[in-house]
């Protein structure tokens, strides 16, 4: 294809457009990313928790998240984290994922309760009051 004196060759101009393109979105998404509060990405990572993972796949989301695990109790092996609606399966334990070490009033925790299999039946996120 003849360009016209002075002008850019439409190939050219495209991977030019392409290369900008790009360019800027991968900055946007790093930007993203390092303004993203502790909140955000906790919460983020409670969003990647499916029903029916196992314990092994949550372990790994949040690797770094210090964690505790307790059998459950009463009706939350029935009705899990909300007490509002019955699991397809019961609740055999539950394991707390804490936003940090240390926690106090105000800080935010991660509640996955397991089947007697392992596997994801409820999840909560919630935050500490005194």
């Amino acid at each position: 294809m003849a360009a016209f004196k002075g002008t850019i060759p439409l190939g050219t101009l495209a991977l030019r457009l392409t290369i900008w393109g790009l360019t800027t979105f991968a900055l946007a998404g790093c930007q993203v990313r390092s303004n993203s509060s502790p909140k955000d990405v906790f919460h983020s990572k409670y969003k990647k928790i499916q029903m029916e993972m196992t314990e092994g796949d949550v372990d790994q989301i949040l690797a770094d998240y210090p964690s505790s695990i307790r059998e459950a109790h009463g009706l939350e092996k029935e009705l899990g984290g909300s007490g509002i609606e019955t699991l397809k399966r019961k609740a055999s334990f539950v394991k707390t994922y804490d936003c940090k070490l240390g926690v106090k009033e105000g800080d935010y925790c991660i509640k996955v309760y397991f089947d007697e299999n392992y596997i994801v039946v409820d999840k909560v996120l919630s935050g500490y009051v005194s």
